[in-house]
Formats: C-alpha cells, structure tokens, sequence
C-alpha cells in the first residue's frame, strides 16, 4: 500500500493493495474522526452501484480519474445524497452525527459518501477536482456538458463508537466530511465489472477477491 499525497497513477498500480476485490489498486481516502482521540473507521466498503442510471448505459471510471466528493469547507449540513451519518449500516440517514445516540455495540456510527456519477468525458482532474464531475438529477438524467454517466460511488464507513457525539473531523467541524477518489484499478477488471454487474442489471453484492 502506498497511498499518500504523493501517490501516482504508477505507483498505485505496482503497490500491493489492501482491498479484497481483486483487481482494485484504487486510492480512497477520508479525514480522521475526532470524537476526543482520533479515530479512524476501522472498516470501509466501497460500494460501485447502478444508482439513478438504467442498466446498459454506464461506461467504467477511466484510468487515473480523480474525484472529491463533499466540501471540506462546508459551514453546514451537506445534502443527504452527497454525506450522511447513521447509527448502522442501514439506520436512518442523518446530516448531522451529532444529533445520532447509537447506544447498540452492533450498530455503531457510520458515514456514507456519495461521489458524482457523471463524468464530462473528457478530463481526469480538474484544478478543483471536482468541476469534470457532476450528480446526476432524481431522475438519473446527467446536466449538459456530461454526457458520461458512471458508477456511483459510495464510501460506507464504519467507526467503533457508539453513544452519543461531539464530532470533529481532521478537515474541520463535522460539517466537512468528505472523500477522494484516485482510480487505479486494474482497467480491463473494472470495465469486466461494469459490464457484468452494472450492466447486465445484476446485483453482484460484496464481489469476492
């Protein structure tokens, strides 16, 4: 593993990853949880769903694509189909951790981050990281100008805290919750999953290494 923010394109893919589907060389990275102490989620699953989209219509992140999902300036809630808080995987969704009590050991706080699933086609970065990328509408519908639509992305994080919270993050309040995105995936793997899974409308669960 050799993430950091010096990571290449390069240096991804000769790393050894530590993910468990083979094939994913990716880098995914968010800010530290402070709840006293720092704490960082002792469990992440990045999910690659259908989303809004029809199946057959979804094209494979392109090599060395770069994303940012969420606002590590955020000076308030950000919306629920972007960051969200809940009290186990599958609680109800939340803006804010701190309104959360999670008093059950077995469904502790975890944070969901959504990345955009449109893509201009064209770059791989932008100087904001953000700005080749967009959300797509309730409808699934892509604005103009990125006509590409991809998997969405969504980072489930699993933290060992239960109780209730007073949340800071290292980024800044509990506002600015956010994650990169660094694809190195093994691209032939990827597209394969794509295909298969996302458009052949087929839910693949938790791919197996």
């Amino acid at each position: 593993m050799s993430t950091d923010a010096f990571s290449t394109y390069e240096s991804l893919q000769a790393s050894t990853s530590v993910c468990l589907t083979m094939g994913d060389e990716a880098a995914y990275w968010v800010p530290s949880l402070s709840n006293g102490p720092d704490v960082n989620a002792n469990n992440v699953i990045a999910y690659y769903l259908l989303g809004r989209h029809q199946a057959g219509n979804i094209v494979a992140f392109p090599a060395g694509l770069k994303i940012i999902a969420g606002d590590s300036g955020a000076q308030g809630p950000q919306p629920l189909t972007v960051i969200a808080w809940s009290c186990g995987a599958m609680g109800n969704k939340v803006s804010d951790p701190n309104t959360l009590n999670c008093p059950d050991p077995n469904k502790p706080l975890f944070s969901h981050i959504f990345f955009p699933d449109c893509w201009d086609g064209v770059n791989i970065d932008s100087s904001d990281h953000k700005s080749h990328m967009a959300y797509s509408n309730a409808q699934g519908v892509c604005p103009l100008g990125y006509p590409k639509e991809v998997p969405l992305l969504h980072l489930q994080l699993r933290y060992p805290l239960t109780g209730q919270f007073a949340i800071t993050l290292s980024s800044g309040t509990r506002w600015t919750q956010h994650a990169d995105f660094f694809n190195a995936w093994d691209q032939t793997r990827l597209e394969q999953l794509v295909d298969d899974c996302l458009n052949a409308g087929v839910d693949c669960g938790v791919y197996p290494p």
